[in-house]
């Protein structure tokens, strides 16, 4: 069987990682009959193909001639080339060949993963060979050990870092390293289902960095840099090509490159900075806004903005009431980013089916207010209303917990209005409450 020679990664993307160079095969630590398991699927073997392409003759990328999806080649073998179906041939003779080193480990180690997991880290291991199958790297460990330690970022940023030529990051491979992820976590084998991610490159300016390439969720908080150092100097930031200080309470809304800054003097605390610029500290809701922000539960938009006036949507609410409520992030269902939640949602019995049909819609107080009392168990009161224009258990329950209080008018009566939107400087205080509660 022929095992595949990367001609152009192989090593160098390991020594581009800040991976050692000593670090062993694993073939050395297999068992000697390999073992049996799992086999890549045909989504998995089709997606191999998508990234590598077919070749009908041999091509040399500048170390090695190959041929069909990238097996390594004598252009003297193939004078007449091959077709797609031969071609297929030798790339399963290539992919059984890891199969065998991939389950091998994982009984070794008594790790249990899914077929979509299995057949991203064959891709993987296709296109980078199998030296970083060691518990010298962090995306092994992270298997070997157990993925429930580790964010979906730290794990998307461990299969990011695999991304370069020499040193330099290419931007190609990268985008390939995201598409992995994304099948490894979510079982996305068309990129189009699941949560993106955003890369940010890291160039240290004369210093050194601890990872030079992370991954955040596309909408989330960044949260966590990695370190930087430079010998005589004092870290001042990163910052974005058109000078933009980036921080960790910023939303990942694209994949940028950002550059070390240094001073020779140790810097002075910053003020609290400001992290709206719509915001007045005099505001009722103020307080509400910027304690959440600064936690990463909420977000405001590119333009600096929060917009607390502007109306909240079903998907909006959905996500941050359930997460407020202590439930996990949840994966998308469909296209749409806050899927997860409403399929979430559905499952517990919080939403009936059908009952949200536009995630990116307003949503009215009165469900909010059915929403967050489901989520969160409350009982209903029997307490005669104190809204003049509702008596919804829930918006009572809710009342009575000084969650959602209404509205006092200007005659003095307590108005609930349920079929009114609800606006994010609203549902800011509605969270936090939760938080309280």
């Amino acid at each position: 069987m022929k095992k595949r020679i990367l001609g152009l990664f192989l090593g160098i993307v390991l020594l581009g990682s800040g991976l050692p160079h000593t670090a062993r095969a694993v073939e050395a630590e297999l068992p000697a009959d390999g073992g049996t398991g799992q086999s890549i699927s045909q989504e998995g073997l089709d997606l191999i193909k998508r990234f590598e392409g077919f070749s009908p003759m041999p091509i040399a990328d500048g170390t090695q001639w190959s041929i069909g999806y990238g097996n390594a080649c004598d252009p003297a073998d193939y004078p007449y080339g091959i077709t797609e179906e031969e071609a297929e041939v030798l790339l399963r003779e290539s992919v059984e060949l890891f199969e065998e080193e991939i389950n091998a480990l994982l009984t070794r180690y008594g790790v249990t993963v899914t077929q979509y997991q299995f057949d991203a880290l064959v891709s993987i291991t296709y296109n980078l060979g199998p030296s970083w199958i060691s518990g010298s790297y962090r995306f092994w460990s992270m298997v070997r050990d157990g993925l429930e330690q580790y964010s979906d970022n730290e794990i998307a940023s461990a299969i990011g870092i695999w991304c370069h030529v020499g040193t330099a990051v290419n931007v190609s491979i990268l985008q390939r390293r995201i598409t992995e992820a994304r099948l490894f976590l979510y079982g996305d084998y068309t990129g189009e289902t699941s949560q993106d991610f955003h890369y940010v490159i890291f160039d240290p300016n004369g210093g050194t960095v601890e990872h030079d390439v992370m991954l955040y969720q596309e909408h989330g908080m960044y949260g966590e840099f990695p370190e930087a150092a430079r010998e005589g100097w004092y870290f001042a930031g990163w910052y974005t090509e058109d000078g933009t200080l980036l921080t960790e309470e910023t939303a990942a809304s694209e994949s940028c490159r950002v550059t070390a800054a240094w001073s020779e003097t140790p810097l002075e605390a910053p003020e609290e900075p400001q992290p709206f610029t719509d915001l007045e500290s005099d505001e009722w809701y103020y307080s509400f806004v910027t304690s959440l922000a600064a936690e990463g539960i909420i977000s405001g938009f590119r333009d600096g903005s929060y917009r607390p006036d502007q109306p909240v949507t079903s998907g909006q609410v959905l996500k941050l009431v359930l997460l407020a409520c202590g439930y996990p992030e949840q994966p998308q269902t469909t296209s749409h980013w806050a899927s997860g939640y409403l399929t979430l949602a559905e499952e517990l019995g919080i939403l009936e089916a059908g009952q949200v049909t536009n995630l990116d819609a307003p949503i009215t107080r009165l469900l909010v207010a059915q929403i967050t009392c489901s989520v969160l168990a409350l009982p209903h009161t029997e307490t005669a209303s104190v809204y003049s224009d509702t008596d919804d258990r829930c918006a009572m329950a809710l009342y009575e917990a000084g969650i959602m209080e209404g509205h006092v008018n200007g005659q003095g009566v307590r108005v609930f209005r349920p079929e009114t939107s609800l606006s994010r400087a609203e549902i800011a205080k509605i969270v936090w409450t939760i938080g309280t509660y």
